[in-house]
């Protein structure tokens, strides 16, 4: 994540601020330690975020499989629902990432099929 708000020339209290967050709640996506919201998101894409390369950092997939930011909203909403142990608790942020892109590389390579 800090890769990509680097990549776009913002300090991390600059792309906080445009996200909607506090730059405290930045460090903390950047860290690794919190999820960010769909409307942080979407609010990064605004800002020229490439959000493949927010989730993926260095490790992204093959260029050309971003999905639209609906696409991924559903797909956060849906990991959120998956995530939850059996008291309703979110897993920790480790097993969501996991699920998240699992999640997103299944629909890149669908809608890769689809268009070809």
């Amino acid at each position: 994540m800090a890769s990509e708000r680097k990549r776009l020339g913002m300090t991390q209290r600059e792309f906080a601020e445009s996200c909607g967050v506090r730059p405290a709640t930045q460090f903390l996506y950047e860290k690794g330690d919190r999820s960010p919201s769909a409307n942080y998101l979407s609010r990064a894409l605004e800002c020229g975020a490439d959000l493949t390369a927010l989730f993926f950092g260095d490790d992204q997939i093959q260029a050309g499989t971003s999905l639209p930011l609906e696409e991924i909203t559903r797909l956060y909403v849906q990991c959120d629902q998956i995530c939850r142990d059996k008291d309703g608790r979110l897993l920790d942020l480790e097993e969501r990432t996991a699920v998240f892109r699992d999640l997103y590389i299944k629909k890149a390579i669908q809608l890769e099929k689809l268009a070809s």
